[in-house]
Order: C-alpha cells, then sequence, then structure tokens
C-alpha cells in the first residue's frame, strides 16, 4: 500500500491553495526551470507525478507529457484535472524502481521530492537514464536533509503520523555523487524556514534569506551522446 492514500491525496492539492503552498511551488519551479530547459514538442516524464500540479504546466505549454505514480488515489485526481482541461497528458501507475518504457524515449525526466521515498537513489536514477535520450537531461529535486526544513521533516515529534517519517532525506553532496560527470547543473532554494508567519512566505523574503541552507536542492544531468 502506497503511504500517498485516500488520507493524504485528497488533501494534498489544498495546501497549494494557501499562501505557504503556493510560495513553495513557485520558487521549486522557478528552480527547475532554470536550471533545465523544457520545450514544446518534447516528451517530457516526470516520477512520481502525484495529482500533476508540476506535469500540467508543461503539458499546457505544448510538451507531451507522461506522469507516473505508485499512487492511485492520487493519479485519480490528475486524471480527472486532464479530463477537465481537456489536456494531452498520460498519467500511468508505475514505480520509479521498475519503468516500463524503452530506451531513450524521452528528451527531458524530472522528479519533485518523490525520491526521498525510494529506499535506493542511485538505482531509481538508473532507471530514468536509461530511457533518458542521448543529450537528454534528468533534473531531481528533493528536501534538503541540511536545512531547517530537513531538520523539520525529520523531527520524530512533526512527523509522527506524516509522510515525512517514511522519507530517506539526502543533501546535495549524496545527490551529486550519482553521475558527477554528467552535471551540468545545480542549486537550491526554500530559504523561508517552515516555521516563518505565513505572511513571510514571499518571493521577496526568498531573496532577503538567501544565505540560509535551502530547503530544496536540484541537481541536472545531461547523458553523454553517443
Amino acid at each position: 500500500m502506497t503511504i500517498f492514500n485516500n488520507k493524504v491525496a485528497n488533501k494534498y492539492d489544498a495546501y497549494f491553495d494557501t499562501k505557504k503552498g503556493r510560495y513553495v511551488w513557485q520558487v521549486e519551479t522557478d528552480l527547475m526551470n532554470q536550471l533545465i530547459d523544457i520545450e514544446r514538442g518534447m516528451r517530457v516524464l516526470e516520477i512520481g507525478s502525484g495529482t500533476g500540479i508540476y506535469s500540467i504546466p508543461f503539458a499546457q505549454q505544448g510538451c507531451i507529457v507522461t506522469g507516473i505514480d505508485i499512487s492511485d488515489e492520487m493519479l485519480e485526481i490528475a486524471r480527472q484535472k486532464v479530463i477537465d482541461q481537456q489536456l494531452n497528458l498520460n498519467f500511468i501507475h508505475m514505480d520509479a524502481n521498475a519503468l516500463h518504457f524503452s530506451e531513450n524515449t524521452f528528451d527531458r525526466i524530472y522528479s519533485m521530492g518523490v525520491l526521498d521515498f525510494v529506499d535506493d537513489l542511485e538505482h531509481a536514477f538508473e532507471q530514468a537514464y536509461r530511457v533518458l535520450k542521448p543529450g537528454g537531461k534528468i533534473s531531481i529535486a528533493v528536501v534538503n536533509r541540511d536545512s531547517a526544513w530537513g531538520k523539520r521533516y525529520m523531527d520524530p515529534e512533526y512527523n509522527k503520523g506524516k509522510v515525512y517519517a517514511h522519507a530517506r532525506f539526502k543533501n546535495l553532496d549524496e545527490l551529486m555523487r550519482i553521475h558527477p560527470e554528467e552535471i551540468i547543473g545545480s542549486g537550491e532554494c526554500l530559504f523561508v524556514p517552515p516555521d516563518a508567519e505565513e505572511s513571510e512566505f514571499t518571493l521577496e523574503n526568498e531573496s532577503v534569506m538567501s544565505d540560509n541552507a535551502g530547503g530544496w536542492i536540484n541537481v541536472v544531468w545531461q547523458k553523454k551522446e553517443g
């Protein structure tokens, strides 16, 4: 059974409707867009697509998007959005540890916070690498274990009964040990600490507080040609 069950799925989008949630989505998305160039017509795979909050904007921009997830509850919500918005976006029940796609299928692959929950990050990466076209790019973003956000999510009192209790958080050094010769960029964001007042979650404060360790880290690789 997936940890992203009905209880989690049904309130997932509601978080991103709050001021804090909108801030989190915006800074995470902005960072990924700075690091990986996704263009109209590209074949794009999102690993751990959830309710589609990251993949739907790419479909709206004209990308050929596939989203995979192991949570039927999350996929049901995502598929309803596709129907409502009449988008060309395919959501499939599939495990990141066993991607059932042919080699060299996708131009771009990305994952937003989902690989915090895999047992073997390197194995999941190799699965993505296999189905990426030569010259294609992979973007992996996760919670930074060494940040205030990471410490909050690792606090047993805080994460009791929450999905974070099942996570295996990483830091930037751990991500950059994977295929280091093919890394072409990295960055961090989410500098406003998680215990800040709701009013403090602004893009202005994101800049002002940038001396903090970012709660979100993102690394991009480019697959070698040939």
